[in-house]
């Protein structure tokens, strides 16, 4: 979007979205009086993302209250949430700040500007399996993670960009939904007492083929939108390509625009 000409015209269509059939039917429903409608237009530049992603301040998978949860593509992040691409993903401790787990993936699209819009382009191959975050990017996520918990009393969705200079920039932040409650600590965990030897587990006659006896895959952003049950390996956004490289060891909403933006 250029201009005041372009500006006004995206106004417009908000403010309007007041009174399609589905806001007006929504009102009814839950008997909101129509004169007490308004609604404000925020109106926000465009990040020119060098890369952009999610991070989520808590894990969605587990629950985990200590883990940051980052997942992160080159441009701009409508590739990731709209789940065109499968992004990487770290997953930082938040007491200490070190990574403790790191998932390369086969990235082959972006989402890039263009006059009056955006559009998907292949990625370069030299950039495919290379990993989107340096050390220092991690760092700057993650302590922004930590600034936006501080200023909410729940954990945070959080949508971001990055800028050629690594600067990183809020685009959105929002409730996670459907997150787990906080895993037991160790000591408070139950075990299950073990068979006594003379009791011999009762026998499985069901026929299962191998891929049924596996959960089925989901993103952390899919668990986090639907409170589904199944878990895929923790901070595995989706399912992981033949071109992924996990490692482990020590190692910082693009915003979806308002029609304005």
């Amino acid at each position: 979007m250029r201009g005041e000409r372009d500006l006004l015209h995206a106004l417009t269509r908000c403010w309007a979205s007041l009174w399609t059939p589905r806001a007006v039917a929504y009102r009814e429903r839950h008997d909101v009086d129509p004169a007490t409608v308004a609604m404000a237009v925020v109106v926000q530049l465009l990040v020119p993302a060098r890369a952009a992603g999610v991070l989520f301040t808590a894990n969605p998978l587990t629950g985990s209250r200590d883990e940051l949860v980052i997942n992160a593509s080159w441009g701009l992040g409508d590739s990731v949430v709209s789940g065109q691409v499968n992004p990487d993903t770290v997953i930082v401790d938040q007491r200490t700040g070190r990574v403790s787990h790191r998932t390369t993936s086969a990235k082959t699209v972006r989402t890039v500007p263009v006059d009056g819009g955006v559009r998907e382009e292949a990625i370069d191959d030299h950039l495919v399996h290379a990993p989107v975050l340096t050390e220092q990017d991690i760092t700057r996520l993650a302590d922004l993670g930590r600034r936006v918990d501080a200023l909410h009393d729940h954990p945070s969705d959080v949508e971001w960009a990055l800028d050629d200079s690594g600067t990183p920039h809020l685009l959105q932040a929002r409730p996670i939904t459907g997150l787990p409650a906080p895993p037991l600590p160790a000591t408070d965990q139950h075990t299950t007492p073990a068979r006594p030897p003379s009791s011999a587990p009762p026998e499985d006659t069901t026929t299962r083929t191998p891929a049924e006896g596996r959960p089925p895959a989901t993103s952390p952003l899919d668990r986090a939108a639907t409170g589904a049950a199944a878990q895929p390996p923790p901070g595995v956004r989706s399912g992981t390509t033949a071109g992924s490289a996990t490692t482990s060891g020590p190692t910082e909403t693009s915003a979806r625009p308002s029609p304005a933006s």
